[in-house]
């Protein structure tokens, strides 16, 4: 309709008699202008209106990027599971499940790091991630246990080490990211939307014994502090590691290569991903409450209506207070759902 009012005649022969009258024209307009340039006029500042309006939604509403790190190459493989499978497979299909889930939601950015799988130091995988300014990172791994819980079998003819003691997820924080406080927010949010599609996290990471011994920060969500993982450490944004199943263990091996159930974990991320993204956009304040354990140290609670969810030492503060809107399943006082 405004593209007509610049090409076609004004007024048209059909509309009868079309008349400004003369105190309309005495705002902003000479008392000798032919209507169709008022007109005309009018429009055009309506175009350039809509315009601008359009482009400052734009400029507005920036996507939250989200980094998938695809944990290890074709080159460093990581672990084995208890078929002999490289661990780099399980990660990359897990990435992209993750990817694909991510990408239907029209607030994130996604992108993959070293979707090529070329065989790159910890330095420059590192350097990658923070050259594309991500929001978030979550970086892609599968679990295995320490060699003293590894039995022996054959598979297709060759041997193979399984361990089907333990199971689960695991999800791991670093104290020296500078972003320690949301990669926690973020961590404990996931973990909870784990449990809530029905994975369980596993504590093997938290036994007395050498190569494991990490603290646990939420025993329920399944949340550990991990200082020293360089992926975590160095990144300049909010991140957590995320060991989705320990294919070590013959059953849960078998469940990891099943689609639907790869699904199921990217489900879960995606969601703790928008609650995540929710509770930032919320500016919600910190909800922390000080108490001290029996040797007399200060610790910060964070809770969700007086619901327990983590303990975390006091000098780690401010920590992002979680939406306590997310887990209406959790009644207070129920401290693992």
């Amino acid at each position: 309709m405004l593209i007509r009012l610049f090409f076609q005649p004004w007024p048209p022969a059909s509309a009868g008699s079309f008349f400004i009258s003369s105190p309309f024209k005495r705002k902003g307009f000479p008392a000798g202008m032919p209507n169709r340039n008022i007109i005309r006029q009018i429009a055009a500042a309506l175009v350039v209106v809509g315009f601008l309006a359009l482009f400052e939604h734009g400029r507005a509403v920036k996507k939250f990027n989200v980094a998938i790190d695809i944990g290890h190459s074709p080159g460093e493989t990581g672990t084995l599971s208890a078929r002999n499978r490289a661990e780099y497979d399980f990660n990359r299909k897990m990435a992209l499940e993750i990817f694909r889930k991510l990408k239907k939601n029209p607030r994130l950015g996604v992108f993959i790091i070293n979707p090529e799988g070329e065989t790159i130091s910890m330095e420059s995988r590192t350097k990658m991630i923070n050259a594309a300014v991500p929001d978030l990172l979550i970086s892609i791994h599968h679990d295995s246990v320490q060699p003293i819980y590894l039995s022996e079998w054959t598979w297709k003819g060759a041997p193979a080490l399984f361990c089907d003691k333990y199971r689960g997820y695991s999800i791991f924080t670093s104290d020296k990211n500078v972003k320690w406080g949301q990669s926690i927010s973020f961590a404990i949010t996931l973990g909870h939307e784990m449990r809530k599609s029905g994975f369980m996290p596993s504590a093997h990471h938290s036994e007395p014994i050498s190569g494991e011994g990490k603290k646990l920060i939420d025993e329920c969500a399944g949340v550990y502090r991990f200082d020293e993982l360089a992926v975590l450490k160095n990144a300049k944004c909010p991140a957590v590691l995320l060991e989705c199943g320990i294919i070590r263990n013959r059953s849960e091996e078998t469940l990891l290569r099943s689609r639907p159930y790869r699904q199921r974990i990217a489900g879960a991320i995606a969601s703790a991903v928008s609650a995540f993204l929710d509770t930032r956009a919320a500016g919600r304040p910190e909800r922390l409450l000080e108490t001290q354990d029996k040797a007399g140290e200060r610790f910060l609670v964070l809770v969700r209506q007086g619901l327990y969810l983590s303990e975390l030492p006091a000098h780690h503060a401010p920590i992002f207070a979680l939406d306590e809107r997310l887990y209406p399943s959790f009644e207070e006082g129920d401290q693992c759902g």
